[in-house]
């Protein structure tokens, strides 16, 4: 299973910190146009694909590149650039394992709702790949430093259009610094705008609970606005079977089901 971490933008002027504590209804976040994606995956079951160069890496796509001395570097580097545009990257994480008390004990959790979901004021959907459609992944991220691990160019010439060049992509896209590795990377490499995705839960984010609230204080309950939130996350995905589940506090790693 893998998992999509998305920022929820707060409603007109409000931030959600505000909403929570003021037991206003949440669910007038989803009504904000700044959602629009999320809404995307959630009723159409679909994650966007980027081209490489709107990724937030800037070595993102990186190689070595040996030539001799009078080839033509320009024309052969236009070649490669030309084929790693023909593709886009869909990317995502490895779903955190849980202990049998439905436990996270992968701290690398608390960067990603940092970086991707707006400080944890967003949800992460778990998910699986629809094998059904035509994609190719997914394939999981190579993390390393050693220059001997990225793609090496030296017969670019030789390389035909097809099945050769996405291999040769491929290994491009699926090679990154160490310092990315807490993302647990795997990626879909595909001509399509979008991947298709099977949700099998959603995971309302920390910022969502006010800062005092214990699940377990409250009598194995969640605020009714954040009930009522699950609940329309609920009717969006449409899915009988998938579960919203959250925090037990704004600091613990222990997951209930909402609905």
């Amino acid at each position: 299973m893998y998992s999509k971490f998305r920022a929820i933008q707060g409603y007109r002027d409000k931030k959600i910190s505000e909403m929570v504590n003021t037991s206003q209804d949440l669910t007038y976040l989803l009504k904000n146009e700044s959602n629009e994606r999320i809404l995307d995956i959630l009723i159409n079951k679909q994650l966007y694909a980027s081209k490489f160069e709107e990724l937030n890496d800037i070595r993102e796509g990186l190689f070595y590149f040996v030539y001799t001395i009078g080839s033509n570097v320009d024309n052969i580097l236009e070649r490669i650039r030309n084929a790693k545009n023909e593709y886009r990257i869909c990317s995502f994480s490895k779903t955190p394992i849980k202990s049998k008390y439905n436990i996270e004990k992968d701290l690398r959790q608390h960067l990603m709702w940092a970086h991707y979901a707006g400080n944890h004021n967003g949800i992460r959907i778990d998910f699986d790949i629809d094998n059904s459609k035509n994609q190719k992944g997914p394939f999981e991220v190579k993390y390393t430093n050693k220059e001997e691990d990225y793609e090496f160019v030296r017969y670019v010439n030789n390389i035909s259009y097809g099945d050769e060049w996405f291999w040769f992509v491929k290994k491009i896209f699926t090679t990154k610094q160490k310092i990315w590795e807490y993302e647990k990377e795997s990626r879909v490499i595909t001509n399509d705008r979008k991947v298709y995705i099977k949700i099998r839960q959603i995971v309302i984010g920390r910022g969502f609970l006010r800062t005092t609230f214990d699940y377990m204080r409250n009598g194995d309950r969640f605020e009714d606005n954040l009930i009522k939130f699950a609940k329309q996350l609920k009717v969006l995905v449409s899915e009988p079977d998938v579960k919203i589940l959250a925090y037990k506090s704004k600091y613990s790693n222990e997951l209930v089901q909402v609905i």
